[in-house]
């Protein structure tokens, strides 16, 4: 019952600014300064190995919860971007072994994930990752929410196997980690897009 202000930002490259030239302890001071409470990270890399992501997951982290700002991390991303961290090894914004999956495009070229992979194909690398990530931080306090990817869409106009797709995951997600919020990272329910009320209530029955 009473009022509240809660303030996050999009940090992409967040868990990449740490190591021997680490930026995480300039940023964090900041954005504190300006009341930030959580940071969103995408952490995805496809130029590094699981164990080196959770390495520099729990670093960011650490720093974070340190100055008072927890951390929602966006598993993977829609679109095929560029880490630009310095510890990030010019990696891609996207999950090992799932280069091949980012065919579509949009925007002038922007390289998108396909329909193979949210049909099933995210079964392959995505899956697992998201389970080795979770079960290491599930019941984490430093860690806000898990975000199922950034802005992932339903390529050709496929809406079912969109719904799967979050549902699936959204289940895998809290059965390793009850504790924790989980969230689609769509802007609205129109991203996909969802036209009835049976198909919204379906893709957020297990969101937060």
């Amino acid at each position: 019952g009473h009022p509240f202000r809660h303030v996050g930002v999009n940090e992409v490259d967040y868990v990449y600014e740490g190591g021997p030239n680490s930026d995480l302890w300039n940023d964090t001071w900041t954005l504190r300064q300006g009341g930030v409470k959580q940071i969103r990270v995408i952490l995805a890399n496809d130029a590094l190995p699981t164990a080196t992501i959770l390495q520099d997951l729990d670093e960011a982290l650490g720093v974070a919860w340190s100055r008072g700002i927890r951390v929602t991390v966006a598993l993977t991303n829609f679109y095929y971007g560029t880490h630009y961290g310095h510890n990030a090894n010019g990696g891609h914004t996207a999950v090992a072994g799932d280069a091949h999956y980012y065919t579509d495009t949009c925007c002038g070229g922007i390289q998108l994930l396909n329909h193979a992979w949210i049909a099933g194909g995210y079964n392959d690398n995505y899956k697992p990752f998201v389970r080795a990530v979770v079960n290491r931080f599930a019941g984490d306090p430093r860690v806000f929410a898990w975000e199922v990817g950034n802005e992932i869409g339903a390529p050709n106009g496929d809406v079912e196997a969109a719904i799967s797709f979050y549902r699936d995951m959204a289940l895998t997600i809290k059965g390793l980690d009850p504790g924790h919020m989980v969230t689609t990272g769509i802007i609205c329910t129109q991203w996909l897009p969802l036209t009835t009320q049976d198909q919204k209530n379906r893709l957020y029955q297990y969101m937060d």
